[in-house]
């Protein structure tokens, strides 16, 4: 692919090999991480959290760790800074399921989940604007079927 080539020969010094794939996606997701939360001003993770939320308040935190296929600590850890560093959120017991915990937002969160949705995809566009639009669908298509081959790796350890 020609902008694969362009961008190793900018980036990296001739004699230098091409890093193996985990390095360039571990230096890929960090860069893509940066770039969101200088411009957000959080971190992706919560920038996430409060779009799900937007969409559909009170998920537990549960529901919230399986549409983002992610650590539930990553979660528990997340929604406790948002709830008591931010005050974004709030959590509550389900009253039906004692086991439950569910999480709202606050106004305080409302109001900083009002055009996360286009400030986001203004950001993707920016990271992305060197693609050609089938490029860009088809670096989505690929990063799925990486991750649906890694999933079943993951879990197996984790059992």
């Amino acid at each position: 692919m020609k902008l694969h080539d362009e961008v190793t020969a900018d980036t990296a010094p001739a004699t230098q090999e091409q890093p193996p794939l985990m390095q360039q996606l571990g230096r890929t997701l960090t860069a893509f991480k940066q770039a969101y939360t200088t411009e957000l001003g959080f971190s992706p993770l919560a920038a996430w959290i409060l779009s799900l939320l937007a969409h559909r308040d009170g998920r537990s935190q549960h529901e919230l760790t399986k549409a983002m296929r992610v650590d539930p600590s990553m979660i528990t850890r997340t929604v406790q800074e948002m709830e008591g560093e931010q005050g974004w959120i709030r959590r509550e017991r389900d009253p039906r399921d004692n086991r439950l915990v569910r999480v709202y937002l606050t106004a305080s969160g409302r109001e900083r989940s009002a055009g996360l949705s286009e400030c986001v995809a203004e950001i993707e566009q920016r990271l992305t604007r060197d693609l050609t639009p089938q490029q860009v669908q088809d670096l989505g298509r690929t990063l799925r079927v990486l991750e649906s081959a890694a999933r079943p790796a993951q879990e197996a350890l984790v059992r």
